[in-house]
């Protein structure tokens, strides 16, 4: 998808550059579509890119490495619950196994809803290996929230956070927020404007409860893909009692056809 990347251009090593007069920015070859250029400007030195470091385990509230099993990591004791059996596969390079879910009933139990009632700025992040092909709508990386049911004994969520990696069947990456259900303006949603990607990808929703507005940010594999405000911190969910990975609180969405590794949930 469409991503701003920082592009450091080394005048000094193009041959034969004297008097310069003009310079014009493309891409040479066989190639279709519109790039976008913004902030040009000339350094004696050219800044660094940015490159990702390790975060740490500083904040760290709860960490799933899924080596077989759903056991926590972070040292707080909030081992997990995989639900229908879900296998564990190979992961990436140095990631050792990964769980794999079905798309079909396989999901994984979290007991964390004291840390959710606790969560102002947050990070939640995660490898997902995305098959493009499961044809579940409104699938669910992760989904937080408290169970209730309407007049009719029908599942009826109204306090909720969740991360899908892809809304209807066709859709984009989206994140949202809630203490009033999926009703008229009451979501605080923030949306890519791609889907999202098969095979092994990064991605990490990052809140940040500020004194005026607080804001969201969604990645992928490093970079920001949605962003927006939210009028919903995770700790106004209380004490979520549904605390799913690849499962949703609507009872008619999709289950995740997806790998996962590295769940990790930061309280900063």
């Amino acid at each position: 998808g469409p991503l701003w990347k920082q592009w450091n251009i080394d005048l000094a090593s193009l041959p034969g550059l004297q008097a310069v007069r003009s310079v014009t920015l493309g891409v040479s070859g066989a190639v279709r579509g519109k790039l976008y250029v913004d902030d040009l400007r000339l350094y004696r030195a050219a800044p660094e890119v940015p490159s990702p470091v390790d975060p740490g385990t500083a904040g760290l509230a709860a960490s799933y490495s899924f080596e077989g099993d759903v056991k926590d990591g972070s040292g707080h004791k909030l081992d997990g619950t995989a639900v229908n059996d879900p296998r564990y596969v190979d992961s990436l390079s140095g990631l050792g196994k990964a769980i794999e879910l079905d798309g079909v009933n396989d999901h994984v139990v979290l007991p964390i809803g004291t840390v959710i009632s606790t969560l102002t700025s947050t990070t939640i992040a995660t490898w997902v290996n995305f098959d493009t092909g499961s044809t579940g709508q409104w699938q669910r990386v992760f989904d937080f929230g408290t169970y209730s049911v309407d007049v009719n004994g029908v599942s009826d969520p109204n306090f909720y956070m969740f991360l899908s990696p892809r809304i209807l069947t066709n859709g984009v990456i989206r994140f949202g927020i809630t203490t009033n259900g999926n009703a008229a303006g009451a979501e605080s949603i923030v949306s890519s404007l791609n889907m999202m990607p098969g095979g092994w990808s990064h991605l990490a929703v990052v809140i940040e409860a500020g004194a005026d507005a607080n804001t969201v940010q969604v990645y992928l594999n490093g970079d920001v893909v949605a962003r927006g405000t939210t009028a919903t911190l995770p700790r106004d969910l209380g004490v979520t009692d549904q605390n799913w990975l690849g499962r949703s609180q609507y009872d008619a969405d999709g289950y995740l056809g997806a790998g996962l590794d590295e769940f990790r949930i930061y309280d900063r």
